[in-house]
């Protein structure tokens, strides 16, 4: 028998009793994978009920790009870095790139549609990330593309960090993102010469998705003017911030009574609002 609370599972044939109890076996991958991640990615491959134990700490803290890695090959092969275009297509937008790897503009399909099989893969393993860096790059061009096919409301179900650093031409992809436990959410975007009604339209959504647990809030000015929408969804998202907020740094304009909110946080200790 177990102690409560303890939990066991099947002991593959011929394998010790010890690896019935799922903390031990954990705790022994976690310690691998700190070792090293080659050494952790072998102990996966030794057993199936090694599998989950052994890559889980692995993909904690990942960049986006690294995704595009367990996707179908003739779906990122459908890339061409020579090409002079450099377009990705999707079923419902394009993404277009200059020569700096910025996306320049999201307005047609993937050599095919995932599966279901293909989008259960992707769920598993962003199911694992905890810390989430996004930043420009040719993968990532494949990955956005991908990625504002999906079926889920949220990629990334049990993400706490997210750190956001693409061009706001890709805003459309934000909030899918954003999860329930997310806790830290840091966006920094490019200067825009005018206020582009799609992209602020893009980002009050993204905003509107934050939960009310969040920690630490950082988005800076983007727009030279506010749209009335996107204004409305980050004070009424303020407003719904609760007693764990400890840092807020916004370059966009509050309400008063989301100012007035903020003041009364028990638990803040940097406030930056321009």
């Amino acid at each position: 028998m177990f102690p409560r609370g303890v939990h066991h599972r099947p002991p593959p044939t011929g394998m010790h009793r010890i690896f019935e109890i799922d903390e031990i076996l954990r705790s022994i991958a976690e310690r691998i994978g700190d070792f090293s991640p080659m050494s952790a990615v072998s102990f996966a491959c030794c057993c199936k009920a090694f599998d989950e134990p052994a890559l889980n700490p692995l993909w904690r803290e990942i960049r986006l790009a690294r995704l595009v890695r367990i996707l179908p090959e003739n779906i990122t092969g459908f890339f061409d870095p020579d090409s002079p275009s450099n377009t990705v297509r999707t079923r419902v937008s394009t993404l277009a790139f200059d020569a700096d790897s910025q996306i320049v503009q999201i307005p047609r399909g993937l050599p095919r549609q995932l599966t279901q099989v293909d989008w259960e893969r992707l769920s598993r393993y962003a199911s694992w990330v905890r810390k989430l860096l996004v930043y420009p790059g040719p993968n990532v061009r494949v990955l956005l593309a991908v990625l504002l096919e999906a079926p889920a409301e949220t990629i990334f179900p049990n993400l706490r960090y997210l750190q956001w650093r693409l061009p706001s031409t890709a805003l459309a992809v934000l909030r899918l993102l954003i999860g329930p436990h997310l806790e830290l959410f840091s966006v920094r975007l490019e200067r825009s010469a005018k206020g582009d009604p799609e992209k602020q339209s893009n980002l009050a959504k993204a905003i509107a998705r934050l939960p009310s647990s969040l920690t630490d809030f950082d988005l800076n000015r983007s727009f030279p003017r506010m749209s009335t929408g996107l204004h409305r969804a980050i004070s009424a998202t303020v407003l719904r911030l609760g007693s764990s907020l400890s840092y807020l740094a916004i370059d966009l304009e509050l309400s008063e009574p989301a100012i007035h909110h903020i003041l009364r946080l028990p638990r803040l200790r940097r406030l930056m609002i321009s």
